[in-house]
């Protein structure tokens, strides 16, 4: 899968071309085939607003997830990440900001693949992916 990353903060370690890379790496490892995916970092309002339009809650996130594909085999897909969500929680659970952003990335990348987290069951699934996932690919933004 290709990879446009748009907005990336400034004051942080990622690089954009060091990001795609990783990030088809990630989508290799969860066997995603062909297709486009963006990654739009934007401000918790923002997303608040994309959150209330699209899944009427309009309450603060921190990464929303569009599959907008047209067919079934080429992904077509737009994540929405909060900058300001993954800064307030990177400090919350004491981990670094580079560090956060790849777990939000992550997330939505399963959100994608079909993974969901409205049940106790499927958030403890989707979890585990994602401990997983951001265990195996910290090591690159190090």
């Amino acid at each position: 899968m290709k990879f446009a990353i748009f907005q990336l903060p400034k004051n942080q370690k990622l690089k954009t071309q060091k990001l795609k890379l990783l990030l088809g790496e990630i989508s290799a490892n969860l066997d995603f085939g062909s297709g486009h995916c963006q990654i739009i970092f934007i401000s918790d309002k923002d997303l608040a607003d994309l959150h209330g339009k699209f899944l009427n809650d309009p309450s603060e996130t921190d990464v929303i997830t569009f599959d907008i594909s047209d067919n079934e085999t080429e992904i077509d897909a737009e994540i929405y990440i909060s900058v300001d969500r993954a800064k307030l929680q990177a400090a919350e659970y004491g981990v670094g900001f580079e560090n956060e952003l790849l777990r939000l990335m992550i997330h939505g990348l399963l959100h994608l693949k079909g993974y969901d987290d409205l049940t106790e069951s499927d958030f403890s699934r989707m979890k585990e992916a994602e401990n997983r996932l951001v265990e195996e690919f910290a090591r690159a933004i190090d």
